[in-house]
């Protein structure tokens, strides 16, 4: 087998996409100077001076469980037509941006089932269970 190399698929914006990087952030259109932008893989927080209206782009689709605050208020980030990225408009003068991913759903519950289905297991035949574990490690 060959090792695992993640996807990289540079875009017409010239932002690359990365699986599990933090977020990188670009103006689209108008001018502001992002003055704070802390990233992660799952969350992201920018302030900026945006000198006039502007579009911003941040390289992560817009998948729909992204929970997304303008100046403190929820918005709905449109999304860039020829990549899927997440694209916010902004209005003239600071502003800040939060983003943080939410659970998929079901997530919850498919934890509760592995539980569930290993405890099960462990009552039904805790010998083979036991022995498959450390013949395995």
């Amino acid at each position: 087998l060959e090792p695992f190399q993640p996807r990289v698929a540079a875009l017409s914006e010239n932002i690359p996409y990365y699986a599990a990087t933090p977020h990188q952030v670009k103006l689209l259109t108008g001018t502001a100077t992002i003055e704070e932008h802390k990233t992660g893989t799952t969350d992201a927080e920018i302030t900026l001076l945006a000198d006039t209206e502007s579009e911003l782009i941040i390289n992560t689709h817009n998948d729909g469980l992204w929970h997304v605050l303008l100046n403190g208020a929820v918005i709905q980030p449109e999304t860039v037509s020829n990549s899927g990225l997440m694209k916010i408009a902004l209005n003239k003068g600071r502003q800040k941006i939060i983003i943080e991913r939410q659970a998929p759903p079901g997530r919850n519950t498919g934890w509760l089932i592995a539980i569930l289905t290993f405890a099960t297991l462990m009552a039904v035949c805790p010998g083979k269970v036991e022995n498959t574990l450390t013949s395995a490690a």
